[in-house]
């Protein structure tokens, strides 16, 4: 083949693949975009209406458009539910045929004489469009309709009868009260006679302020006003009852108020509707006669016992806002307070200044925000308490940076076993609680102290050594990591967590070192360790004797040469073994 008719050919085949690519690829997008707008039943966008109507039978539900979202104007007038009206609109804006048939002299046959719902899209200038929806197709997949009133039938997919063909109740809202839990500023609830009332200052404490005044369960209201705000209607009873006795709510059992931010919400609860065993109530809103069903649990969350309401916490306060703690027993007392450079530490200022286990601190603090009481005391309990509570067997107090008066509980023993009496707050309180606070706080006055037999960073470290009998090594820090000698056959790792393992050594007993070096196992030490920080000119040691008596603990010295330390047997075997 010549090289002229191979250029021939190959300018062939270029026009003829530019050719399918405008026609067929891009020309083919643009006919395919045409062909299905020519294939929509309507040519209004879903924004533009204003109105719409849907017609079944004897039923017809409009629709206005109201604001930013619709309400239903026949049969009756009420909000819709969200997002009710929005997707009918945009299905019908989206609609196109599979087929259109034609005029057609009958519709009977296609279930369009008397078509099984009637769909019309109201705008501002008129009407935008209007549909008929008829039978099924013989095949069960398309559905036949028509176009205001003509006489063109249509097939399109049977889809659209699912999103038009809806009730009256499945459109209707069906909210109770409309409200944010932020809106509410207090809540009543009356019941068979008794009335409760509770109040929020600031929207996230409670307070119950009649029958009787005392902090409230800022919880179980917050799950009250959840429940009110989530519950659905089951059933629209009837419009506007003539005859509220039948309902129960001539003279309802039951009625929640919500003073709100711009309003007063009520709730009335009448009888069970189909009788005792019924799940659903009748139920009303104030100024307003139309009746309803509500689930009949709402009922059970309606409870006008004080003691149902009451905050069970033991004192309220917030474990990150003491500043001061002191506990007192019937034979000491101690006090500790935080450390000014760093929250998270604390201190020992009573009976002596020195260092506290903040752990242990933060532990006990912990345990009394979380009692909970077991029973407010009545009126025949509380003269008993009172006397017991006059020789506490243990006194908290509690000060924050702001209060110039401690928050106080006390506590006293009970005949019954694992109960207490309490005392708390500045309202005196009184109850029962479990006996376990009690050993928390009094069981050891050495709790508190900080027992730590070395303080140190390993951070800050960059040599160790260690002596024990007659050998002796040092391991250095490299530029990464430890750099451990290899004769002494430990890795890097090994030698952090022997660090971590000094940083949580605590001795169980510490006093004055009064005897002997001999006889505490120090004059030949089982082993010795010295902790060398960078720049430092001596190193903080530590000093391991031998087992005391009994065999259970083992005497080390520290950085006071003056005291002697038991710690527990078995805290560093590992390391004797290893070093």
């Amino acid at each position: 083949m010549s090289y002229k008719r191979t250029l021939v050919f190959l300018a062939i085949f270029v026009a003829l693949a530019v050719f399918y690519y405008l026609y067929e690829i891009r020309g083919g997008a643009a006919r395919r975009l045409v062909e299905d707008h020519e294939k929509l039943l309507f040519s209004f966008a879903a924004q533009e209406a204003v109105g719409l109507t849907l017609a079944r039978g004897d039923e017809t539900i409009v629709f206005e458009r109201e604001g930013a979202g619709w309400k239903i104007v026949e049969p009756v007038v009420a909000p819709t539910e969200e997002n009710a009206v929005e997707p009918m609109l945009e299905a019908l804006a989206r609609l196109k045929y599979e087929r259109d048939i034609g005029p057609q002299a009958s519709l009977d046959r296609f279930g369009l004489g008397e078509p099984e719902l009637i769909v019309e899209v109201a705008g501002e200038s008129g009407i935008l469009g209007k549909i008929s929806l008829g039978a099924e197709t013989p095949g069960g997949s398309s559905l036949y309709v028509n176009l205001s009133d003509t006489g063109t039938v249509f097939i399109t997919n049977k889809s659209i009868k699912g999103a038009l063909d809806k009730s009256l109740f499945d459109l209707r809202g069906k909210k109770v009260v409309d409200f944010s839990l932020s809106d509410v500023a207090a809540l009543a609830v009356a019941r068979e006679g008794e009335l409760l009332a509770l109040e929020t200052p600031d929207g996230t404490d409670w307070r119950m302020t009649f029958p009787e005044e005392h902090r409230a369960d800022a919880g179980r209201i917050r799950r009250l006003l959840a429940s009110i705000r989530s519950a659905r209607v089951k059933r629209f009873t009837e419009e506007d009852a003539a005859d509220l006795g039948k309902y129960g709510l001539e003279a309802p059992s039951a009625r929640v108020e919500l003073n709100l931010v711009d309003e007063i919400a009520v709730l009335y609860f009448g009888d069970k509707a189909g009788g005792e065993d019924s799940d659903n109530v009748f139920a009303m809103r104030d100024g307003d006669r139309g009746v309803f069903e509500l689930s009949a649990d709402m009922l059970d969350r309606l409870s006008t016992d004080v003691n149902d309401w009451r905050d069970m916490s033991l004192l309220d306060f917030r474990t990150e806002d003491i500043e001061r703690m002191r506990i007192t027993s019937r034979d000491w007392s101690i006090a500790v307070e935080r450390s000014e450079d760093d929250r998270n530490e604390w201190r020992m200022i009573e009976p002596e200044p020195g260092g506290a286990d903040s752990d242990e601190v933060e532990g006990a603090l912990f345990y009394v925000y979380s009692t909970r009481v077991v029973r407010f005391l009545e009126a025949d309990e509380a003269a008993g308490a009172a006397r017991a509570l006059e020789n506490p067997v243990a006194r908290l107090e509690l000060w924050t940076a702001t209060d110039d008066s401690p928050l106080t509980l006390l506590l006293a023993e009970k005949e019954e076993e694992f109960e207490a009496f309490a005392e708390a707050g500045p309202e005196g309180e009184l109850s029962v609680v479990h006996s376990g606070i009690i050993d928390e706080l009094v069981s050891d006055p050495e709790r508190l102290k900080d027992r730590a037999v070395l303080k140190f960073e390993t951070d800050e470290l960059v040599k160790i050594e260690i002596v024990t009998g007659e050998e002796s090594f040092s391991i250095e820090r490299g530029e990464l990591t430890w750099a451990p000698p290899e004769d002494l056959g430990i890795e890097a790792y090994e030698v952090d967590r022997f660090l971590w393992d000094l940083r949580r050594l605590d001795y169980a007993f510490a006093g004055p070192r009064d005897r002997d070096d001999a006889f505490y196992g120090f004059g030949s030490p089982t082993l010795t360790i010295r902790l060398w920080k960078a720049e430092a000119d001596t190193a903080l040691s530590l000093v391991v004797g031998k087992q005391t008596p009994d065999g259970g603990s083992r005497y080390v010295a520290g950085v006071d040469e003056g005291v002697v330390m038991e710690i527990k047997e078995g805290r560093l075997t590992e390391w004797f073994d290893k070093f």
